[in-house]
């Protein structure tokens, strides 16, 4: 008989037995279907927002530049961006010499619209080859506009969290952002900043936009008077030829500048800012924690006496400079536990000076500083995952008692007979620390007590 004989008659589940990565993908792809049937309706609004009858060659400009990438909601961008892609003619050739009856119109919208969407039944995990991407329809290329503006956007950000976030807000750029923002602690975005424009530029170009430059000119121009071009978007129904001229002539005419779009601020970002988006479960807020931490150690090299730093202490901050400890500041722990650790176990021989701290050894001294913040979270509270207390250490800029009275106030219990020593050791443990035992009980006289508890 072929193959091997099974070990047991029962059946086996061919669900239970998939490896993790094809779960992963079966969630980009269910993401990705969702996206692009949120935006295949983006484009039909928008397709019913422009007088294609009485201006036909709206419609090309639609398929080739109409992304739904911008700083206003989907349909808006969608309209935006086709209507200024290139100038208007002078002698309006776009105009139909006759009126054209209802049946008519609504023939020619169907077949623009089945020009204009995706397919949604065979969407792959996997983005489109970039090359292929130029052929294929305007909902595909905005997705990955839209996916690539957040990638640019946000350090550490991985294309399937990003798919997750556009998600939860419904295909909407500007929401995704605001999403993100709320998760990470930041308040990074803004409208004047480089980063968004590159960001936006590389939007434009992994869309194949025909005109990267000019896209992003555009979106700025659209910024910068959002209230003009929002009074004339506002009007309900179908758009007149004399708005799409008055719209075309406020995004071609005006050259904003970046100072100017300061004190500016995307409509989106005004709405619902008391409702608590959904937390998104992302492993990209680690790295965020370990740049925090990293930044608390470049800190304290830039404080400390650079004789004293060169000759003696890089070694104890490298090898026992912990952020966790009897401070609220975690900067002040990482002074105490490098000063404690070389007085304790001094080098038995004389170390050369050093002129530099390799800053891959302090990232990873960063690591394990995340690690022994995280295993103490865990320790105090039983419940909480390790997602949720890097989570709250991102929320409270890496103060553990803060930490702790969060995690408190969103329910968690404490866990019975916990005190501080059980939580410096789970820390010390967690982040390998030469002597763990020593550290402990130094804390305990020195700071806490030995029958000292965790107070929230």
């Amino acid at each position: 008989m072929a193959g091997k004989r099974r070990r047991s008659g029962a059946a086996r589940d061919p669900l239970a037995e998939r490896p993790y990565r094809y779960d992963h993908e079966d969630r980009i792809v269910r993401n990705r279907s969702a996206l692009l049937d949120a935006i295949n309706g983006y484009y039909a609004a928008a397709l019913d927002r422009l007088p294609v009858e009485e201006m036909p060659a709206l419609i090309p400009r639609l398929l080739k530049a109409g992304l739904c990438a911008g700083f206003s909601d989907p349909v808006s961008n969608i309209v935006v961006n086709t209507l200024s892609y290139k100038r208007l003619p002078e002698r309006k050739p776009m105009v139909l010499g006759r009126p054209v009856d209802g049946k008519t119109a609504a023939r020619r919208r169907r077949s623009a619209l089945s020009r204009i969407v995706a397919d949604t039944s065979d969407v792959t995990w996997h983005s489109p080859n970039h090359s292929r991407l130029r052929d294929m329809r305007m909902p595909l290329r905005s997705l990955e506009a839209l996916v690539a503006f957040l990638v640019a956007c946000f350090p550490y950000l991985p294309t399937w969290e990003a798919l997750q976030y556009l998600r939860l807000a419904n295909a909407d750029l500007l929401t995704a952002v605001r999403l993100v923002e709320e998760d990470r602690n930041t308040k990074a975005f803004s409208l004047a900043s480089g980063t968004t424009k590159t960001a936006l530029r590389c939007a434009a170009v992994a869309a194949w936009q025909p005109k990267p430059r000019a896209f992003v000119n555009r979106s700025f121009s659209l910024a910068a008077q959002m209230e003009q071009v929002s009074g004339i978007l506002a009007k309900e129904g179908r758009l007149s030829c004399t708005d799409v001229v008055n719209l075309h002539g406020l995004l071609t005419n005006h050259r904003p500048r970046s100072p100017g779009l300061a004190g500016v601020t995307a409509p989106q970002f005004l709405q619902n800012k008391v409702k608590q988006p959904p937390f998104v479960r992302t492993k990209s807020l680690k790295n965020i924690v370990v740049d925090k931490i990293y930044g608390l150690y470049l800190q304290v090299l830039a404080k400390v006496p650079s004789e004293f730093l060169q000759r003696r202490y890089h070694r104890g901050l490298l090898k026992a400079g912990h952020c966790y400890g009897p401070f609220m500041n975690p900067a002040h722990n990482i002074v105490l536990n490098t000063v404690w650790y070389d007085t304790m176990f001094p080098a038995e021989e004389e170390y050369s000076e050093v002129a530099m701290i390799c800053s891959r050894s302090l990232v990873s001294t960063a690591c394990r500083s995340l690690l022994g913040l995280v295993a103490y979270l865990r320790a105090c509270f039983p419940t909480v995952s390790r997602q949720q207390a890097i989570r709250y250490l991102l929320l409270t800029e890496v103060n553990l008692q803060r930490a702790i009275e969060m995690a408190g106030e969103e329910g968690h219990a404490m866990k019975d007979k916990f005190d501080r020593g059980i939580g410096l050791k789970a820390a010390a443990t967690a982040a390998h620390h030469p002597d763990r035992d020593a550290l402990v009980n130094f804390y305990l006289s020195a700071f806490f007590g030995p029958l000292c508890s965790c107070s929230r």
